[in-house]
């Protein structure tokens, strides 16, 4: 245990001097709200692409994706059933016209976008507060990724591992905005990588073959070798489950930014190619969590069996190497939503919505303030009571935010009679049957019940209440333009 602590030392060391670099000239470059919001749409493909999948790849992923496999086995594999084409579809339909739109309306967020959009303050300030509702639960549930995974390393203090790494997060992010967030993405996206690609084989290998995991599955519980089960993964939540999946990004502002951020509207075929290679690899945790079912019975954080799994089967300094690995993971989807939280908070509530008179320093400073704020807020809660399934917080904070994003912004796309009159009616309903729904059943049949009814609601209220913006009316005319132009 010394030895592992001295590497483990080491190598955080190092890890995070290689943050503290990246931040330091990132933050350098960070002169505007636009710089911090979206990297001054500078970024090139593959980073785009990587950054996306690795605040993808968050301690869910890792973690809470790993508990789900050991608590429910094989059908739990529904959730990359819908996540591989559920990150692919929206960046090959959407993520070109949406790069193209932001540049021309000049919007660094998905509040400002959809309020330029529809010409509706009142839109704007919904999403932006939205934000804020659903994405705290989610910092919530990163923290205690990072108190599970040194507390079952290490038996340390899932407080105290917490509050230190919780405040590195924290600091780091307001002071580099999208620049250090993207940049140290990509790095810890490739390393995130090559761990997972080493799970697969030994998970397989550490129960004695493909074969004869199944078979051991089969004796503890039959459901856990099936394609279903009885309890959460039944044939209707597999069905609403691939739907949410493909539809829930579309509805995410800390991921659909990205594609702000992108440099050239044509390279989105590049970042296709991208995200699906880094997508698949990232389903490793899956096979740990099935192989630990059988190796560690009875856990009683199912969420640990990851790295319980690892700390038993792999060196030392895998040991080590996995623990930063996962913390990048941890790492990456915090930054992502820290920076979208900060920039709602400066940019869309205090200047839009409020309509403070503020030069651009002034709103980059509120927007880093307000990062420290709502992460410490984040930070303090999930020291208070923490979810016993880190990914079912997940999804349901995912589920409540596409609810109120998805109909609105499908619709400014391929709607040309689309109003702010429906897209904030089917904003306001779809939430609210989501939260009524979650109280009854399953948040995958919530969110996709939720966001089906998002698009309907906002195409068919928008033929009976109001007139489309001049805005919307102009884009629409604009992209044929561009397109032909292409």
């Amino acid at each position: 245990m010394d030895n592992m602590w001295v590497q483990l030392i080491i190598g955080l060391v190092l890890f995070f001097g290689l943050l503290i670099a990246i931040g330091y000239f990132a933050a350098k470059r960070t002169k505007s709200t636009k710089d911090f919001a979206v990297a001054g749409r500078s970024l090139p493909p593959i980073v785009v692409a990587i950054c996306m999948v690795s605040a993808y790849g968050s301690a869910s992923s890792y973690l809470g994706n790993g508990g789900l496999a050991y608590e429910y086995g094989w059908p739990m594999a529904w959730i990359w059933i819908g996540c591989v084409p559920g990150i692919v579809i929206p960046t090959l339909l959407f993520g070109p016209k949406m790069r193209m739109i932001s540049a021309r309306l000049n919007t660094l967020t998905i509040p400002d976008f959809l309020g330029e959009m529809y010409e509706s303050r009142f839109l704007r300030l919904f999403i932006a507060l939205g934000i804020l509702i659903f994405y705290i639960p989610m910092m919530i549930a990163q923290f205690k990724g990072v108190g599970v995974l040194f507390s079952a390393f290490f038996d340390m203090s899932f407080t105290w591992a917490t509050i230190i790494f919780g405040i590195v997060m924290i600091v780091y992010c307001a002071k580099g905005g999208l620049f250090a967030v993207a940049w140290t993405d990509a790095a810890q996206g490739f390393f995130m990588a090559l761990i997972m690609l080493a799970l697969v084989p030994v998970a397989i290998h550490s129960v004695g073959g493909w074969a004869e995991m199944n078979a051991k599955l089969m004796a503890i519980q039959p459901s856990l070798n099936a394609i279903f089960e009885p309890r959460l993964f039944t044939p209707l939540t597999a069905f609403f489950m691939v739907i949410y999946y493909w539809l829930w990004q579309i509805g995410q502002p800390y991921m659909s930014s990205r594609f702000f951020a992108l440099d050239d509207v044509r390279s989105f075929k590049k970042v296709v190619i991208y995200v699906i290679i880094f997508t698949t690899i990232i389903s490793g945790a899956m096979w740990a969590g099935c192989a630990g079912r059988i190796l560690f019975p009875g856990l009683a954080d199912a969420d640990a069996v990851v790295p319980t799994f690892i700390k038993a089967y792999f060196p030392t300094y895998f040991g080590v190497l996995a623990i930063i690995g996962i913390l990048a993971a941890i790492l990456t989807t915090v930054s992502s939503i820290l920076i979208t939280v900060g920039t709602t908070v400066g940019y869309d509530l205090v200047e839009k919505c409020f309509n403070k008179t503020l030069d651009d320093k002034q709103t980059l400073k509120i927007s880093q303030i307000s990062t420290f704020v709502i992460g410490g807020l984040a930070l303090i809660l999930s020291l208070l009571k923490t979810p016993a399934f880190l990914s079912i917080l997940v999804y349901a904070a995912l589920g409540g935010m596409a609810c109120m994003v998805v109909g609105p912004v499908v619709a400014s796309f391929y709607d040309k009679k689309a109003t702010k009159q429906g897209a904030a009616t089917a904003s306001i309903v779809s939430i609210s049957v989501f939260l009524i729904m979650l109280t009854q059943c399953n948040v995958w049949i919530a969110g996709g019940t939720g966001m089906i009814l998002s698009i309907v609601l906002t195409i068919l209220v928008s033929r009976l209440w109001g007139k489309p913006s001049q805005t919307l009316v102009g884009i629409h005319e604009y992209y044929k333009k561009f397109v032909k132009a292409m």
